[in-house]
């Protein structure tokens, strides 16, 4: 999910301001912020602009919206529609991750890993929330530079959101209405014990929750300069108070997507950054109950320098990839639809960062873009909210 390394320079001298159309900008005269409406309560929208065209792109192979994708891929085609654009005042477009549908809330949360809040709170890793039709816009909080702000969220089995931040994982609690309440801290880093020190995370990337409460988290270290020689793969036990770590990955290939099978026997990470000569690629673990993983492997290779990024996994066990110049869809046996000249099946016009499954039948394909875009597709087979 979050290729931000590259962006984090954009920091160096000036905070980045987000604004989506006419939400808080910067009086550059004094830097001082604008005017404008407080955030949307529940049932109201902020004033942002709703992009409801389906541009943005050429949606992969020449058929109509919503047509059948000829590489069989459960994804279906045509130009996405645009659901939210986020753009900072007076700059480029936001970079925009960590898509996550809510059931409870029936609305998705996205966090923006760079943004300045408008809440304030130190300007980065902004968690905000929306409909599916992009209203009812409200930021819910931001974080304070150094520990705490958003990055990657996913959803446990009882509706609260959990979130990868730069130095944390956090719970928040999500009601179906009203104001959405503060986050619970749940791990500041790794040990080996709980009479051992607690060593303090890289920088958590995405995560997953498994039924029973385990959650496993990938650390790529982009928040730390330099960085980091290892990458690596955490998992923290239920009602545990800090991480152990399940995997460590030399020369740091950049763990980053990370989802559940169906039944939760498996796991699959993506790895954005393998090492020179080496296809960009999935693996695949094999999950016991204790939580201890085995049988690790390829399960599938991407494109030369497609940086694959955020996965999701349907009911019949797909998996979906977000690269950078679209979404990779293959089969439970590895096998891309179409075969490896087909990828990505689903073209975008800008990288795709994260992807997750929604809606009230679970067959929206929300789509997170490095250009500041939330996006929507449709499938054909439901997709698992995690």
């Amino acid at each position: 999910m979050k290729r931000i390394a590259s962006y984090l320079l954009l920091l160096g001298s000036a905070a980045i301001a987000y604004a989506c159309s006419d939400s808080s900008a910067v009086d550059p005269a004094d830097g001082s912020p604008e005017t404008t409406d407080p955030p949307a309560a529940d049932g109201e929208d902020a004033g942002v602009a709703v992009d409801d065209d389906a541009g943005g792109g050429d949606g992969g192979p020449a058929v109509e919206p919503g047509g059948d994708d000829p590489t069989g891929s459960p994804i279906l085609l045509g130009a996405p529609r645009t659901v939210r654009t986020f753009t900072p005042a007076g700059g480029d477009p936001q970079f925009v991750d960590g898509p996550q549908w809510s059931p409870t809330r029936q609305a998705l949360f996205v966090a923006l890993p760079l943004a300045q809040s408008t809440l304030g709170g130190g300007g980065k890793g902004v968690l905000t929330t929306f409909k599916a039709d992009g209203t009812n816009f409200l930021e819910v909080r931001a974080g304070d530079s150094a520990n705490t702000g958003v990055v990657g969220n996913t959803i446990d089995k009882d509706g609260n959101l959990v979130s990868a931040e730069l130095r944390v994982i956090t719970r928040t609690a999500i009601t179906q209405s009203g104001p959405i309440g503060g986050s619970t801290v749940i791990a500041t880093g790794t040990s080996t014990g709980p009479a051992d020190p607690v060593v303090p995370f890289n920088g958590p990337n995405d995560l997953v929750v498994r039924d029973d409460g385990m959650i496993f988290v990938t650390d790529p270290g982009y928040n730390i300069t330099p960085r980091p020689a290892n990458g690596y793969l955490y998992m923290i036990a239920p009602a545990a108070t800090y991480a152990t770590i399940a995997d460590t990955y030399g020369d740091n290939p950049s763990p980053n997507g990370i989802a559940f099978s169906k039944d939760q026997k498996s796991l699959f990470v993506s790895f954005t950054a393998p090492p020179a000569g080496t296809l960009p690629f999935v693996r695949k673990y094999v999950v016991a109950a204790d939580g201890s993983l085995a049988n690790s492997g390829k399960f599938a290779e991407l494109p030369d320098g497609s940086s694959p990024d955020g996965i999701a996994v349907d009911d019949d066990d797909n998996l979906v990839v977000a690269t950078n110049t679209g979404l990779c869809v293959f089969k439970s046996t590895g096998e891309p639809y179409g075969g490896a000249a087909a990828l990505p099946q689903v073209k975008l016009p800008s990288g795709a960062t994260g992807v997750t499954y929604g809606g009230t039948d679970r067959k929206s394909v929300f789509v997170t873009t490095s250009d500041g875009k939330v996006l929507e597709l449709k499938s054909k087979v439901a997709g698992l909210l995690q």
